[in-house]
């Protein structure tokens, strides 16, 4: 990875992501919002190509498969790294790796706790710690430290 255009990329993506978020909180907000299957799709091609970055992702990943599943869809086949695994290595020892507490270890304020925005803005500070800790040379070296098996 070369630093310079990590940090370039950085806050283009977190305004990017924290864009994005907002859309998706303001349909969820709504009474008469789609469900799940009736989005499935457009999710799908959204998330085409992508990495998924979340704290606990093996959890969010079952959670997405079973959504996917019940639309009628094949399971994610894309790979996710996992904060908590990033973090064990960039903080070992911690009593506990949940996100409070690792935002608590990682100097992370939330604006909002348990709301999608709050909670990934704070996901996402403390995956770029973490890669900016770990320095992976490549996108490869980043998955052997943080991808969870699928």
């Amino acid at each position: 990875f070369d630093q310079v255009k990590v940090e370039a990329f950085k806050p283009a993506l977190l305004a990017a992501m924290e864009q994005r978020l907002r859309e998706v909180d303001a349909i969820a907000n709504r009474k008469d919002a789609p469900t799940f299957d009736k989005i499935a799709g457009d999710l799908r091609k959204f998330m085409a190509g992508s990495v998924l970055v979340a704290q606990n992702a093996e959890f969010d990943v079952a959670f997405l498969n079973a959504e996917f599943g019940r639309a009628g869809m094949a399971k994610l086949a894309m790979p996710a790294l996992d904060t908590i695994l990033l973090a064990r290595k960039v903080k070992p020892g911690l009593p506990t790796y949940n996100l409070d507490n690792l935002a608590y270890h990682f100097k992370v304020k939330f604006k909002e706790r348990h709301r999608s925005i709050g909670d990934c803005e704070v996901t996402g500070v403390i995956f770029w710690q973490c890669v900016e800790a770990l320095r992976p040379k490549t996108m490869d070296d980043l998955f052997k430290k943080g991808m969870i098996k699928q």
